[in-house]
C-alpha cells in the first residue's frame, strides 16, 4: 500500500470515528448530520460537498430535510415535501449508491424513471440510508460547476459514509423512540398512581360516611329515649298549667327546642337507614327546578339583598328521571342557602340543569344518560379542607349560631339514594359550584 492511500485511509478512519463519537453523544440528530458534513468536506475538498443534503423518509414519497445547503434552492420549509419522481426518491427505491449525470439523468428521464425536481446539477451522488433491511433517507451531494468531475472514489466514500451515518440514524431513531416509550411508561404509571390515590380517598370518604352512620345510629337513638322523657313532661306541664301560668312559657320553650332537636336527629337517621320511598315520579325534573327558583327569588327579595343577581338556564326537553319532589326541593334550597351564605357583600348565583352524557364521577351506575343540575356562585368559596368535609354530619363554615351543618349533608344522602351523584368545586375567593348528577330514565 502506498504512502497516499494509507494518509486517505487514515483521514477516512478520523472522519468515521469523529462521526460515531456524536452517534453515541446525547446531540440531537442535526449535530450528526451537520459533523457527516464538515468530515466530507474535509475528505473530498470543499467544491464536491459544499451542496449536501439529507432527506429522511416520511412514507408515502413525503420526505423530511432537516439539513440542506445548496448554491441555488433555497433552504426547503422544515415540513414533509414530496419528492416523488426525483432522483431522491429513485434512489431510495434502488438501494443503491449511483452517480448521475447529465447524460444519465437524461436516460433516465426518458424511461420515466423521474423528472427535474430543483435546479438541475451537472453531476448528482445519492446514497441511500439503509441499516438492517430499513430505508431511513436519501443523502445526496452534488455540484454545478462543470469544473467539477466526481470520481468513483467519490462515489466509494458517500457509500461507506451514509452506511455508517445509517447505523447512527438507527441507533438515534431508537434512542428516540425508547426515551417516548419511557416518558409514556412514566406519565402512565403517575396517571395509575393517582388513579390509586383517588380511588383510596373514596374509599376511606366511604368508610367514613359508613362510620358516621353507625355512630349516628346509636347517638340517634339514645338521644330519641332521652328527648320522648323530655317532651313528654313538657306536655304534661303545659296540660296541667295555662297560658297565663309563669311556667307555661317555660314549657312551651322546651317543647319548642324538643322539636328542634328532633328534626335534627331526624336528618342524622338518614345516614343509617335507607328511607322507603313512596312519592316517586317519574317525569321532567324542569317544574320542581322552577318552583325552587321562583321560591329563591322570593327569599332575596325578603332578606332584602339586591345585589344578589339570579342568572338561570334550563334547557328544555331534559331527561326524565325517578325522583321525590320533596326531597329534590330540598336537596335545591338547602344549595341555595349555601350560596347566599356565600355572597356577604352580593354576587351572582348561575343555575344551570341540562341533559349530559357519559359517565359522571363517583357515579354507582353505569348509565350513561344523566341530568345536570349546577348551582355556581362567585362568592367567597371553600379551603381544600372544608371541600373534603363539607358533606359531613354537623360540619359548617359557618358562625357559630348560623347554621347546624346538616343541609349539604342531608342533599348528598338524597342525591345518593336517587342513585346520582354530587359533587363540589370551590376555590378561595372564586366561589362554589355544587354539581347534581340525577341517572335519566331508560326508554
Amino acid at each position: 500500500m502506498n504512502k497516499d492511500k494509507t494518509i486517505e485511509n487514515s483521514k477516512l478512519q478520523h472522519a468515521l470515528i469523529n462521526i460515531f463519537k456524536v452517534s453515541l453523544s446525547n446531540k440531537p440528530l442535526m449535530e450528526l448530520v451537520k459533523t457527516s458534513h464538515k468530515e466530507l468536506i474535509k475528505l473530498m475538498g470543499k467544491e464536491k460537498a459544499n451542496n449536501f443534503f439529507l432527506a429522511m423518509y416520511e412514507g408515502n414519497y413525503m420526505y423530511l430535510l432537516p439539513y440542506y445547503k445548496d448554491e441555488h434552492d433555497k433552504d426547503p420549509i422544515n415540513k414533509p415535501i414530496s419528492l416523488k419522481g426525483g432522483l431522491t426518491d429513485y434512489i431510495r427505491r434502488k438501494r443503491t449508491t449511483e452517480l448521475i449525470d447529465r447524460k444519465r439523468h437524461k436516460e433516465l428521464t426518458e424511461k420515466g424513471e423521474v423528472g427535474l425536481i430543483g435546479t438541475d446539477s451537472l453531476e448528482w451522488i445519492g446514497a441511500p440510508l439503509e441499516y438492517h433491511n430499513k430505508i431511513h433517507g436519501v443523502l445526496v451531494v452534488q455540484t454545478y460547476n462543470k469544473e467539477i468531475k466526481y470520481t468513483k472514489e467519490d462515489v466509494e466514500l458517500i457509500a461507506y459514509v451514509s452506511k455508517n451515518l445509517a447505523q447512527a440514524v438507527d441507533r438515534k431513531k431508537r434512542d428516540s423512540e425508547l426515551r417516548e416509550y419511557r416518558k409514556k411508561l412514566e406519565n402512565d404509571i403517575q396517571e395509575k398512581s393517582k388513579e390509586i390515590v383517588e380511588k383510596n380517598k373514596k374509599l376511606i370518604e366511604s368508610r367514613k360516611m359508613e362510620a358516621i352512620g353507625i355512630l349516628s345510629a346509636g347517638i340517634s337513638h339514645e338521644f330519641n329515649n332521652i328527648l320522648s322523657i323530655i317532651m313528654g313532661n313538657a306536655q304534661m306541664g303545659l296540660i296541667r298549667c295555662t297560658p297565663g301560668d309563669q311556667n307555661y312559657n317555660r314549657y312551651k320553650k322546651i317543647e319548642k327546642s324538643s322539636k328542634r332537636a328532633s328534626d335534627i336527629i331526624e336528618k342524622l337517621m338518614l345516614f343509617t337507614e335507607h328511607r322507603q320511598k313512596t312519592k316517586y315520579f317519574k317525569s321532567n325534573i324542569s317544574k320542581i327546578i322552577e318552583i325552587s327558583i321562583k321560591d329563591l327569588e322570593n327569599l332575596i327579595k325578603k332578606l332584602n339583598k339586591p345585589n344578589i343577581k339570579l342568572i338561570t338556564n334550563i334547557e328544555k326537553d331534559l331527561n326524565r328521571v325517578k325522583f321525590d319532589k320533596e326531597d329534590i326541593y330540598v336537596v335545591l334550597k338547602n344549595m341555595y342557602d349555601n350560596a347566599i351564605d356565600a355572597l356577604p357583600n352580593g354576587g351572582i348565583i348561575t343555575i344551570t340543569a341540562k341533559n349530559f352524557e357519559g359517565i359522571p364521577p363517583e357515579s354507582s351506575l353505569d348509565s350513561d344518560k344523566y341530568v345536570h343540575i349546577s348551582i355556581e356562585d362567585n362568592g367567597i368559596g371553600m379551603d381544600e379542607k372544608a371541600i373534603n368535609n363539607i358533606f359531613t354530619p354537623f360540619f359548617t363554615t359557618k358562625d357559630p349560631g348560623r347554621g347546624k351543618g346538616m343541609g349539604i349533608s342531608e342533599a348528598y344522602i338524597i342525591i345518593r339514594e336517587h342513585y346520582g351523584s354530587i359533587l363540589v368545586e370551590s376555590e378561595i375567593g372564586k366561589g362554589t359550584v355544587m354539581n347534581v348528577y340525577l341517572p335519566a330514565l331508560v326508554y
